[in-house]
């Protein structure tokens, strides 16, 4: 069982920004759940990658993920933490694939580096502007209107993007040319490296594996 951390869930964390709580955010239990979550967030990821017997990886997210989110973190820190100058370089290096991110995010979310996983933390609470913030949308606060008409190209290549978070009053059932079955939102069939899957079920034949 992989347990992925949502938006709703990374305001708890310490050294999350302040501007960036989600108005569903509990003010009367909030030191409590926080304690919760951070004496337990050993069992959370941010990301999971799955790769199957032929075809491109599916990445699992809260709300997906923009390159453009990542090339900011990278200027971020080569802006203002010049003494992690070779994180930023190993960001850049390794979330060129969807098996290199997830691991990166991963690793990033538990590193015992106190700077590293504050500045972890710190970036989850990127907000998009189409989610009314200014930003370019974090693995957990991005929307699916950033990853289509002029910002299609912003969506991670060479994977399935498989995510949550934005509600959709419907979905559209798109076989693709692999013959593998996924619930597609607005998405060209003719399309194949950026691809984003907003549903709230997991496409035949992927369920034991993401569960696993």
């Amino acid at each position: 069982m992989t347990l992925l951390l949502g938006n709703h869930d990374v305001h708890y964390l310490e050294s999350y920004p302040f501007f960036s709580r989600g108005g569903r955010m509990s003010h009367e239990r909030f030191e409590e759940i926080r304690s919760i979550f951070m004496e337990n967030l050993g069992l959370f990821d941010l990301a999971k990658c799955i790769r199957c017997d032929k075809g491109l990886p599916y990445l699992f997210t809260h709300a997906g993920v923009r390159t453009r989110w990542i090339e900011a973190n990278v200027r971020y820190i080569e802006r203002n933490h010049p003494d992690l100058y070779w994180y930023a370089r190993k960001c850049e290096k390794e979330c060129r694939t969807p098996e290199g991110l997830a691991d990166f995010l991963n690793s990033a979310i538990h590193d015992t580096d106190a700077q590293i996983f504050d500045m972890t933390v710190w970036s989850l609470g990127d907000v998009s502007s189409s989610r009314g913030g200014r930003g370019q949308g974090s693995c957990v606060w991005a929307d699916i209107r950033d990853f289509s008409g002029w910002n299609a190209d912003t969506a991670l290549e060479g994977c399935w993007q498989i995510c949550g978070h934005t509600r959709q009053d419907t979905l559209e059932l798109f076989r693709e040319s692999r013959e593998e079955t996924v619930d597609h939102y607005e998405w060209p069939a003719t399309q194949t490296n950026n691809q984003v899957m907003c549903s709230n079920e997991i496409p035949p034949g992927l369920a034991n594996q993401a569960t696993g």
